[in-house]
């Protein structure tokens, strides 16, 4: 497509080859960049403990709130950075907890911002860090931007890290085994063989073009609504089959009409309507071809005032097209070596071809291709063009919109075509109809997800024969990416009349999932002696849904057998539901996941949520009655919920206290300790705090949000183990040690 047609050119900038020059323009625009200065706390006036304690006192009172169902809580941890990161991401007021939390500490606001989007390990929910992102940008975008190569740069181990990754690290895998060292225990070290290491992002290439997109559309201050997230091509192409269904009806229905009239046409009546016919399909056309290169023009128009006006957006547009610039030639350049090395390349065997793959990016899957999706509403594919293509600022300037157009005319094909041909791609394949040649063995989770009936129907044989290698344990399937509300929605929807390739796909997904979780924490994990509590209440199906239609009922079922498979006798196959009365259910963990999530949902729901009877009508009696000790007891309870519990309706309750204090009174009152207990807040939509505690309680966690990833930062492992590993469980601590993990290590405040 030429520039005739697509106009693409943009207005020529040195700030985008000088990086440096960029950043002075920022400052210059925006005024010298400074890191915020935390607020001085005033000075401690004298007072007597007395009087200390009537004030600690009297603003605990003034932070009591109480959830939907009545019962007392918390409006506030007492902490900004808690509050922004046990409530994401689903709280009111988001842009006031944000800066709350930037004024109490930027850095672990910005890593809770960045921890939102995590895939492997955060919430990995991208519409949330998309809503924090541009509050970011506004208010703070040097750090905004200079962080967003964290979002595709590899920082998260795909394993447990061992003793030999620290060897090989350090430089000691140059021993062999004729070395002196090899017959001592050192030297055992390598003997071991571990999966390889690889390092993964926090997000992927798609969320840079997503956020340039959302800004040069003017959605920032409302992203999740953008255009640039959704998919109005499908739309499109629905209405249109649509509309030419309806047209071949009516004139099906007219010539019958006709013929049953009798009625006879003369041939210049049907030459002139024919001509008619013609004459507004022509009309028709020209317009539409009018209205899209009006609507092409008045984009290229707004991005290049974009750039020349608004200094911000230029900083982001520029530092994306750079991300992607570098990546891109970097990828060309390991494909150049392996076609050099590897002459016949396309009849190399398969270990060479998933050698080459795995040193290579994803970049080019998501860089924009011409005139498509991201470059029609940005010309990202310009800017990155021009970097990789046009380094003379001379010749950058001159007869620029006919260099512009060759430079991405080269980016397509010396770029973009090898890249995605090198990557075997399954979209490629799904897209040139070559289903039969997709090696399902290499799908991605997310991918195989959204395509398995495809498969299914393109590739019948070839996808029958991949699930029986799954099931035979000669292949594996991907699903570690997947949330655990996917695997409850799905499996849930399974029946009897279901094909046997969801059922068994499901299985080996959900093999995968925990075999993932499993290889990132290690063996000898702590969530082996923790049980899980599943909120199976009304408010838990009805309370609204992900986008997927996956509900909270979706992920506390799928977070507890989660949990339930990680555990290690006596608590293995074993979880706690409750609505209005508490249930105790067993479920083997050898089962399929479809037969755990049946068995899990033969338990009474739908009724209030009363958490209450949990602790002082089961597990508190049951201690009682049975003189269970106190290292007897289980020592870590898991709530999945969305917090909006029942009034106790003990009368000796104070109505000062939580709900969890009152439980802990009573848990006193008979010579016990409770359990530490993780409060895992699930709710799908926008609701205020309602904590059952503060920033400092001791033997409490909160966190939120549908992922499993969190449940690592409670394993044990080298990986997930902090400083503060050692401190007693608060939500504070809890917080920090979810923080402190090396993957969000780089990130840095800059204003």
């Amino acid at each position: 497509m030429s520039f005739n047609t697509f106009p693409s050119d943009l207005p020529y900038f040195e700030s985008l080859h000088n990086q440096e020059l960029l950043w002075q323009q920022v400052d210059e625009s925006l005024g010298a960049a400074a890191k915020p200065k935390p607020k001085k706390q005033p000075k401690a006036q004298s007072t007597t403990d007395d009087t200390l304690a009537f004030a600690r006192a009297l603003q605990k009172i003034q932070q009591l709130t109480i959830t939907t169902n009545g019962a007392t809580a918390n409006s506030t941890t007492s902490n900004a950075c808690v509050d922004l990161y046990s409530s994401l991401p689903n709280v009111v007021d988001l842009q006031k907890h944000l800066k709350k939390a930037y004024e109490r500490h930027p850095l672990a606001t910005l890593t809770i911002i960045f921890h939102c989007r995590s895939i492997h390990d955060g919430k990995k929910d991208k519409n949330a860090f998309y809503r924090c992102f541009f509050w970011l940008l506004k208010r703070h975008p040097r750090t905004a931007v200079k962080n967003l190569e964290f979002l595709v740069k590899g920082t998260v181990a795909n394993r447990a890290l061992s003793e030999q990754d620290q060897l090989v690290a350090d430089g000691w895998d140059m021993l062999d085994e004729d070395s002196s060292w090899a017959g001592s225990d050192f030297g055992d070290t390598k003997k071991k063989k571990s999966k390889p290491l690889f390092y993964r992002s926090h997000g992927y290439w798609k969320d840079l073009l997503n956020l340039v997109s959302i800004y040069a559309l003017g959605d920032a201050p409302n992203p999740i609504a953008s255009i640039a997230l959704e998919h109005p091509r499908d739309q499109r192409d629905e209405e249109v089959r649509a509309a030419r269904r309806l047209r071949n009806q009516i004139s099906r229905k007219q010539a019958a009409e006709l013929k049953k009239k009798h009625i006879k046409v003369s041939a210049n009546v049907k030459a002139k309507a024919a001509k008619e016919v013609a004459d507004l399909a022509r009309a028709t056309k020209e317009k539409a071809t009018r209205d899209r290169h009006d609507l092409r023009h008045e984009r290229q128009q707004r991005v290049s005032h974009l750039l020349n006006t608004d200094v911000v957006y230029r900083a982001l547009h520029f530092t994306v097209a750079r991300l992607f610039a570098e990546k891109l030639a970097e990828d060309a350049a390991i494909l150049k070596s392996f076609n050099e090395a590897r002459p016949d390349s396309s009849t190399s065997a398969d270990a060479d071809k998933y050698a080459l793959t795995n040193a290579l990016s994803f970049a080019a899957k998501w860089a924009p291709s011409l005139a498509s999706a991201h470059d029609k509403y940005s010309l990202m594919a310009t800017s990155i063009a021009e970097l990789l293509f046009i380094k003379d600022p001379q010749l950058a300037q001159d007869q620029r919109a006919y260099r512009l157009n060759g430079a991405r005319e080269l980016y397509r094909r010396q770029i973009l075509s090898p890249l995605r041909k090198a990557l075997d791609l399954p979209e490629c394949r799904m897209s040139q109809n070559d289903w039969k040649a997709i090696d399902f063995s290499h799908v991605p989770s997310l991918c195989m997800q959204s395509n398995r009936r495809l498969f299914s129907k393109h590739a019948k044989d070839e996808y029958s024969q991949f699930l029986r290698d799954v099931v035979n344990g000669k292949s594996k399937v991907a699903g570690g990416v997947l949330g655990p509300q996917d695997f409850a929605m799905r499996a849930s929807e399974i029946d009897t009349d279901s094909p046997d390739e969801e059922r068994i796909l499901l299985d080996g997904q959900w093999s995968s999932y925990i075999r993932a979780l499993q290889d990132a924490c290690g063996p000898d994990h702590s969530l082996r002696g923790s049980l899980a509590v599943c909120d199976v209440s009304g408010s838990m199906e009805w309370g609204g849904a992900m986008p997927n239609g996956a509900t909270p009922m979706h992920a506390a079922i799928g977070l507890s057998l989660t949990l339930l498979a990680l555990a290690a006798p006596p608590f293995t196959g074993m979880m706690i539901t409750f609505d209005s009365n508490p249930s105790v259910v067993k479920i083997d963990p050898k089962q399929s996941i479809v037969d755990q999530v049946k068995q899990a949902l033969k338990a009474p729901w739908g009724g209030s949520t009363n958490l209450y009877k949990v602790f002082v009508d089961l597990l508190l009696p049951m201690a009682i009655k049975f003189k269970i000790k106190q290292e007897d007891m289980v020592k870590r309870l898991f709530v999945f919920t969305d917090m909006q519990f029942d009034a106790t309706a003990d009368p000796s309750a104070s109505s000062f206290d939580t709900l969890w204090e009152t439980i802990v009174t009573k848990y006193h009152d008979a010579g016990y300790e409770p359990p530490e207990i993780v409060w895992w807040n699930l709710a799908a939509v926008a609701m205020p705090i309602t904590a059952q505690g503060s920033h400092d309680t001791p033997g409490m966690a909160m966190v939120a949000g549908f992922s499993q990833n969190m449940l690592k930062t409670f394993m044990e492992g080298k990986d997930v183990q902090s400083p503060m590993a050692k401190a007693p469980l608060t939500p504070l601590e809890f917080m920090k040690k979810d923080l402190s993990k090396p993957s969000f290590k780089g990130l840095a405040v800059y204003d």
